[in-house]
C-alpha cells in the first residue's frame, strides 16, 4: 500500500510537470506569430443598412489576436497611408490556417457624400499594435443615394469708387462630406483675406476674383465661381488753391481745379458756407479762419472730400531802432554810432536788412563809421510782412580853434615872480573847456593843473621849468585842440611825479578817499642834493617857510579840489611847485530804459526792455 501511494504521488508529479511545459511552448507560439503578418482578402462586401460592411479572412500564418485597418479615399486620390484609418473587430488566431474574422466590419456612410464612388485599401496589424507593411489591393463602393453637385449661387458684381471697399460673400449649397470645408480667392491683390468665405475687396482697377471651395478629406467635391468687382470710369481728382490772409490781403480765396471722373462734378458743397461763391461753385472767397470741407460728388457718384485750412492773419511786423551809442553824429568822442533793431515780435523770425548807396548789412545791430542815410527793412520770411524804418547819421569833427600867449617864459629859483600864460579859444564860442597840462602829469594822464570854461584860460603861479600843453576840447563833438608853452630857467629844479590811488578822484565809501604819493623825487644838481616835500589843502591861505620842508612823500585824504604839491631841493631851495586837483564824484549812476510798448497783446505777449 504504500509503494503505491508513493507511485501515485510520482505520476501526480510527472503531470503538473508536463502540463507547465504545454503552456511554456503556447507562451512562445503566441509571441512569434504576432510578427509576420499576411495580406487579408475579403470574403463578403455589401452596403446595408447605410453601412459598408466587409467580412475579412486573415491569412496570417501565426496565432495571435488580430485586426484590419482600412483606409478609404476619394476616387483619383492617392493612398497615403495617414489616414482616416477604419477598425474591423478583433480576431483570436489558435492556428497557422487562414480564418474567417468572427464579425463583420460596418463602417458608417452616414457622413460620406451619397451616390459617390469611394475606394480603400487594408492591411492587417496585431491588435492595438501598428500596421503590417503590406496592403491589399484596391477595392470600391458606392454610397447610397443620388449625389447634387454643391454649388456656390451667383456673387453680385459690384462696382466701388476709388479708395472704397466692398464685401464678397460666398453661398454655398448642396455641401455634403465631413468637414471641414475650405475657401481659395484668387488673385490675392485687394482682398483682406484668401482663405475665408467673406473677404473683403478694394481694388484699384476692374478686378474679377475666383473662389474655390473644397469638402473635407473624403467630402470628394470641389466648387468654383468667379466674381467681377468693377471701379468706377475714373478717379475723382480735386486740387485746390489757397490765397491765405495775410499782411496785404485781408479776404481768404480758394480756387478748386477737378479732372478725371470729377471733371464736371454733378455737385460741390461747401462747409462752412464762404462769403461768396462763383463759377460753378469751384471759387471761393471770404472763408473763415479753420478747416473749411468740400465735397466734390463725380459723374458715377463717387464723393471726393477736400479740407481747406485758412489760417489766421498774421500780425504787422514792428520793431525800433536803439541808439547804443546816445548820438545820431559822428564825433571825436564817438567815432562810430552803434545802432541795434529791437523787437517784440514773437509770430516768426525777423531777417533785417540795413541799406543805403554805401551801406548794406543783414545784421540786427551795425556800426556807423560814415555819415549816411540808412534804410532798415525787417521781414518776417515765414508771412512776407514787412516794416521799414529809416534813420540819418550826420558828422561833427570839427576841432576848436584856440591861441597861446606867450610860448615862452625864463624863471629863476628864488625870484618869487611869477609866470603868466593865456589861452583864448574863437571857435567854437561855448560849450568848450581848457585844461592846462604840467610836465610832471603831462598829457592825456594827467590829471589837468588848471581848468577853466571860459574864453581866455590863464595859467599863473610859481611853475616850474618845462613844457606845459593848453588842451582846448569841444564839449559837443570831443574834438580837441592842442598848444604848448615852455618855462625855462638856468637854475637845478627838482622834478617828481604824482600819484593817486584813486586816479584822483573821491566818491563814494569806500572810494572816498586817495593817497597822494610823490614819485621819484630827483634833485638836478650835480652832484645830486637830498629833497623835502610838503602837500597843501585846497584853500590854503598861509605862507610856506623858507628852507628845508618835511619828508613825508605821501598823504591820504577825502577832501576834493586843488592841491598844491611842492618839492624842495634842500641845498639850492629850489621848490618845484605843481597843483593837483581832486575830483569829488558822489553822483549816482543815471539809469533810463527804453520799452518798445507797455501793452501786452495776444500778438505781442513780451516785451523787451533796453536799458
Amino acid at each position: 500500500m504504500k509503494k503505491f501511494s508513493l507511485l501515485k504521488k510520482k505520476v501526480k508529479y510527472n503531470f503538473k510537470v508536463i502540463a507547465l511545459g504545454f503552456l511554456f511552448m503556447a507562451g512562445i507560439n503566441n509571441s512569434k506569430a504576432c510578427t509576420p503578418l499576411g495580406i487579408p482578402t475579403i470574403s463578403t462586401q455589401a452596403i446595408a443598412g447605410g453601412s459598408l460592411q466587409i467580412l475579412w479572412i486573415s491569412n496570417t500564418l501565426w496565432a495571435c489576436q488580430y485586426e484590419i485597418e482600412v483606409e478609404i479615399k476619394c476616387m483619383g486620390t492617392a493612398f497615403n497611408g495617414v489616414g482616416p484609418f477604419f477598425l474591423s473587430p478583433i480576431i483570436n488566431k489558435v492556428n497557422n490556417l487562414s480564418q474567417v474574422y468572427p464579425s463583420v466590419q460596418a463602417i458608417n456612410l452616414a457622413t460620406l457624400c451619397p451616390g459617390t464612388s469611394y475606394q480603400f485599401r487594408a492591411r492587417e496589424q496585431a491588435a492595438g499594435g501598428f500596421g503590417g507593411p503590406v496592403w491589399t489591393p484596391t477595392y470600391t463602393f458606392v454610397t447610397p443615394g443620388t449625389f447634387v453637385l454643391p454649388i456656390i449661387q451667383p456673387i453680385p458684381n459690384p462696382t466701388i469708387c476709388p479708395s472704397n471697399t466692398t464685401q464678397l460673400t460666398v453661398n454655398l449649397q448642396n455641401a455634403c462630406g465631413p468637414a471641414p470645408i475650405t475657401y481659395s480667392w484668387i488673385p490675392a491683390t485687394g482682398l483682406s483675406c484668401v482663405t475665408c468665405s467673406n473677404p473683403v475687396a478694394s481694388p484699384t482697377v476692374q478686378t474679377t476674383y475666383t473662389v474655390m471651395v473644397k469638402g473635407g478629406p473624403l467630402s470628394c467635391w470641389v466648387a468654383t465661381n468667379a466674381v467681377t468687382v468693377y471701379t468706377s470710369s475714373g478717379s475723382a481728382q480735386v486740387l485746390s488753391t489757397v490765397m491765405q490772409l495775410s499782411c496785404t490781403n485781408t479776404l481768404s480765396a480758394v480756387s478748386l481745379t477737378t479732372a478725371g471722373s470729377a471733371s464736371v462734378p454733378i455737385s460741390i458743397s461747401w462747409s462752412p458756407a464762404p462769403v461768396t461763391v462763383s463759377g460753378n461753385s469751384l471759387n471761393a472767397s471770404g472763408l473763415p479762419v479753420g478747416i473749411t470741407t468740400v465735397v466734390v460728388t463725380d459723374q458715377v457718384g463717387c464723393v471726393k472730400t477736400v479740407t481747406i485750412n485758412i489760417l489766421p492773419a498774421p500780425p504787422p511786423v514792428t520793431f525800433t531802432i536803439n541808439n547804443l551809442t546816445g548820438s545820431y553824429s559822428i564825433t571825436c568822442t564817438n567815432p562810430t554810432v552803434n545802432l541795434q533793431a529791437v523787437s517784440n515780435y514773437t509770430y516768426g523770425t525777423i531777417s533785417y536788412t540795413w541799406s543805403s548807396p554805401s551801406f548794406t548789412a543783414t545784421t540786427s545791430t551795425v556800426a556807423i563809421s560814415a555819415p549816411n542815410i540808412l534804410t532798415l527793412n525787417g521781414t518776417d520770411l515765414a508771412t512776407g510782412c514787412a516794416f521799414q524804418q529809416t534813420v540819418a547819421i550826420g558828422i561833427n569833427t570839427t576841432s576848436p580853434t584856440n591861441s597861446v600867449n606867450p610860448i615862452t617864459q625864463a624863471i629863476t629859483c628864488n625870484s618869487g615872480a611869477p609866470v603868466t600864460f593865456s589861452g583864448t579859444v574863437s571857435n567854437p564860442t561855448i560849450n568848450f573847456l581848457h585844461n592846462w597840462y604840467s610836465p610832471a602829469l603831462p598829457f592825456p594822464g594827467g590829471p589837468p593843473i588848471a581848468t577853466s570854461g571860459n574864453t581866455l584860460s590863464i595859467l599863473t603861479g610859481s611853475v616850474p621849468p618845462g613844457v606845459y600843453t593848453l588842451v582846448t576840447t569841444n564839449l559837443v563833438n570831443g574834438c580837441q585842440a592842442f598848444k604848448t608853452v615852455t618855462v625855462t630857467s638856468l637854475d637845478a629844479w627838482p622834478t617828481f611825479g604824482i600819484n593817486s590811488t584813486t586816479n584822483f578822484s573821491v566818491g563814494c565809501s569806500p572810494l572816498n578817499q586817495t593817497t597822494l604819493s610823490i614819485i621819484n623825487p630827483v634833485s638836478t644838481q650835480t652832484p645830486a642834493a637830498t629833497c623835502s616835500y610838503t602837500f597843501l589843502p585846497p584853500g590854503y591861505a598861509g605862507t610856506v617857510a623858507a628852507g628845508i620842508l618835511g619828508n613825508n612823500n605821501a598823504t591820504t585824504t577825502t577832501i576834493p579840489g586843488t592841491w598844491t604839491v611842492i618839492v624842495n631841493d634842500n641845498s639850492n631851495s629850489c621848490k618845484t611847485i605843481l597843483s593837483v586837483a581832486i575830483v569829488q564824484n558822489t553822483v549816482a549812476p543815471n539809469v533810463s530804459v527804453a520799452i518798445f510798448t507797455q501793452t501786452l497783446t495776444c500778438f505781442n505777449p513780451t516785451v523787451l526792455a533796453t536799458g
